[in-house]
């Protein structure tokens, strides 16, 4: 049975999105032209917003991917990884981020 990657709730097959989360999910939901702009909105939205390691090949990949993707966009999707990797570091490491609920 395929599972969410983000939410690893149970997903029936031929499933396009995660009833629970709105991931996008399926094995060839990267290869489908509609599809993969949420595949894409998803990696960037996680860039954003989520808990994200601060590896100089990862920034470095989420710069030039968001550089490649959406020129004229690229410096606002910056300023809010950036704001987001400053909130990652000031975070401790056992600690919830804000919203999240054990």
């Amino acid at each position: 049975m395929e599972v969410c990657h983000h939410c690893l709730t149970q997903q029936p097959p031929n499933a396009g999105f995660c009833k629970h989360c709105g991931s996008a999910v399926g094995p060839y939901n990267n290869m489908m032209p509609y599809l993969y702009v949420f595949s894409q909105g998803e990696v960037f939205r996680n860039g954003a917003a989520d808990r994200l390691r601060s590896r100089p090949l990862i920034i470095a990949g989420y710069l030039l991917f968001s550089l490649s993707a959406y020129v004229f966009f690229a410096p606002i999707f910056w300023f809010f990884l950036f704001k987001n990797l400053k909130r990652s570091r000031e975070e401790k490491p056992g600690e919830q981020p804000d919203g999240v609920q054990s």
